[in-house]
């Protein structure tokens, strides 16, 4: 389940996070005792699993981060995510977690095992900006407006765009 961050937690949490590699920054004095990782690319979502690790997407693709010991596992192309620009990332009922990409579709990773989905298999659009799970276990994929039904075997609901 995804969990909502506050403001001051994400920022912390974002200056822990590096998506391409881990280069040390000097921190302002305004906060010396916070170490700053950063390059170039950018954190655009971020999950917490209940192992406490922390999951991390942007255009370098996922960072599975531990928290604890500050190693890490990236993920791109090469080990079967859709793509590396990836833009949201959601745990499901089941542990899965879910991928959104930008024109990729979506990839599912089970802990061993990715698939992806994209317009040939029923998803609305391949770019996906935002993936919630619903109380029922159903995904809503932000790719305009669609719902996915987990229980169903996959079946793919769209919903018609409604201006915000």
């Amino acid at each position: 389940m995804r969990r909502k961050l506050t403001p001051i937690l994400a920022m912390l949490l974002l200056a822990l996070v590096n998506i391409a590699g881990c280069e040390s920054a000097v921190v302002p004095q305004r906060h010396p005792e916070w170490t700053l990782y950063t390059n170039a690319n950018y954190v655009l979502d971020m999950a917490l699993d209940k192992s406490g690790h922390l999951w991390a997407v942007g255009e370098g693709g996922a960072v599975q981060w531990d928290t604890r010991t500050g190693s890490y596992v990236k993920y791109t192309p090469e080990q079967g995510l859709a793509d590396v620009n990836v833009r949201a990332v959601a745990f499901a009922a089941d542990g899965a977690l879910w991928f959104g990409t930008n024109g990729s579709g979506v990839s599912r990773f089970d802990g061993q095992s990715w698939t992806t989905y994209t317009t040939e298999d029923g998803l609305a659009g391949n770019s996906v900006w935002a993936i919630a799970e619903a109380h029922d276990g159903a995904l809503w994929f932000g790719t305009g407006l669609m719902k996915v039904d987990q229980a169903s075997a996959y079946n793919w609901f769209h919903f018609c765009s409604a201006p915000l």
